[in-house]
């Protein structure tokens, strides 16, 4: 998808999707981001009580992917106040909504004859399961703005039939 998104010349729309895949930013949430949300200094993204699901002001990290690829977008030269993915997809006045980033997401789905249980939120799901792999679970729990871990080991994948390996090296025994 991301392969396809980049080689298409379809960088903005990317860009909807690393921030749904990477942050964890909701759909409606990413139509309603502004320029001014994002701080590059510290690679964050501040998602305001406003329109959150959960109506809590609150600050997601953005991946280096996501951050190098808005400055190759050049997305910091626009107003401040210009939502970072506008109607055409690029920086703009005018709001994106989640319709029109669904609606492409069908296309993008069709063109590369993906079965239709995949959905474009279905990237959030696949970036945390992804992410847990990576790094502890609380962290994940925190970029997607979980209000619990049990919410957030619900992505947990447990199909490794051969075990864990760094559990498996541990001299674990029990201490005098």
């Amino acid at each position: 998808i991301f392969n396809y998104l980049n080689v298409k010349g379809e960088k903005h729309y990317l860009l909807a999707c690393y921030l749904l895949y990477s942050c964890f930013i909701r759909p409606t949430e990413i139509c309603a981001l502004k320029l001014a949300n994002i701080s590059f200094k510290n690679q964050t993204i501040f998602i305001s009580a406003e329109f959150s699901k959960n109506h809590k002001n609150q600050i997601v990290t953005m991946p280096k992917n996501v951050v190098r690829l808005m400055l190759d977008l050049g997305v910091y030269r626009y107003p401040s106040d210009y939502y970072i993915i506008g109607h055409d997809f690029t920086p703009s006045e005018r709001q994106c909504t989640d319709k029109v980033l669904r609606a492409k997401w069908l296309q993008v789905r069709k063109a590369l004859q993906l079965p239709d249980k995949y959905q474009f939120y279905s990237l959030k799901d696949s970036g945390i399961t992804k992410m847990l792999n990576i790094i502890d679970v609380a962290e994940v729990r925190d970029q997607a703005r979980h209000s619990s871990i049990a919410i957030t080991d619900v992505y947990t994948d447990r199909s490794k039939a051969q075990g864990n390996e760094r559990i498996k090296n541990l001299n674990f025994t029990p201490s005098a």
